[in-house]
């Protein structure tokens, strides 16, 4: 029995219902398909289609509830115990995706299972090429590597849960915006000692921001990490900025890295708007950018 819990923000994703949908018909078990929009403008038209599939229902916020209570609330409406979460703009890469899910809840019996994320290896335009660069490199990452850190490579966009182990974790409601909320859960589970099985049952990830989009939703995701970090937690282990912050803060580079952000921010955008942006210009970008916001 599995409860699919799809958290939606102006996008079409009736093609990933219908396919989920095939794909648990063809197997001998119960199931449900929750789609929830969080208060969008667009596409609601096409997504109310899913009412109109047995076992799915679509469903829209009265208001916005950001990211993480949107998901805290698909948990409440579910009705059984395994809730697989995938974002609404993934796609399975195999037929089999459902399958192997409910093959791990029948003979794994682990509380978290992560199937992994890829791109297609086909190019996008120019102005959606960061997005594309930073997903390839930095989340699409082989099972075999996965295995050698299972907490440090873990999105939600993918990502199956026991309803046993969620009244333990510490959903964080404050991150109503994009950035560090799978971090941040994938530490709780740490912290928990709850083990993350890793699996090879990747979805594609469709939808790719425009890059200028993603750099602003990069700054966004920023703030979110220094609100993370000012608790107090020690995250540096599980992530390289956070890590590359901390020698910066102890050799007392915060001022001239900021200093150096600025003199040379538009530049570093406008490389990560070319047709070849690269990854160490981003990570020098989000470094420069984490220390501008600590000092102020």
């Amino acid at each position: 029995m599995l409860s699919v819990l799809i958290p939606t923000y102006n996008y079409n994703c009736f093609s990933l219902v219908l396919e989920l949908k095939k794909q648990a018909d063809g197997l001998n078990f119960d199931y449900e398909i929750i789609v929830q929009d969080d208060c969008s403008s667009l596409y609601i038209e096409e997504n109310s289609k899913i009412n109109s599939l047995q076992n799915c229902s679509f469903e829209i916020n009265s208001e916005n509830l950001g990211r993480t209570k949107n998901r805290l609330t698909l948990i409440q409406k579910s009705k059984f115990d395994d809730l697989l979460f995938l974002d609404s703009d993934v796609f399975p890469k195999e037929n089999d995706f459902i399958k192997k899910y409910v093959d791990q809840i029948e003979t794994n019996k682990s509380p978290v299972i992560y199937g992994g994320l890829v791109y297609k290896k086909s190019q996008p335009s120019q102005n959606e090429k960061l997005r594309w660069v930073y997903g390839s490199n930095r989340e699409s990452i082989s099972l075999k590597k996965r295995l050698l850190n299972p907490y440090q490579n873990v999105l939600t966009s993918n990502l199956l849960l026991n309803k046993k182990i969620v009244g333990r974790l510490e959903f964080n409601e404050n991150l109503k915006t994009y950035g560090y909320e799978d971090f941040v859960l994938a530490q709780d589970l740490k912290k928990l000692k709850i083990p993350i099985t890793h699996i090879d049952n990747s979805v594609y990830h469709l939808n790719l921001e425009t890059s200028k989009i993603f750099i602003e939703k990069i700054r966004i995701s920023l703030h979110n990490l220094k609100s993370i970090n000012k608790k107090g937690e020690n995250y540096t282990a599980d992530n390289r900025l956070l890590f590359a912050f901390s020698i910066v803060q102890k050799i007392n580079l915060l001022k001239p890295i900021a200093f150096l952000f600025t003199k040379f921010k538009t530049k570093m955008e406008h490389q990560l708007l070319s047709n070849s942006p690269k990854i160490i210009i981003l990570d020098l970008y989000k470094l420069g950018y984490f220390c501008k916001i600590n000092l102020e």
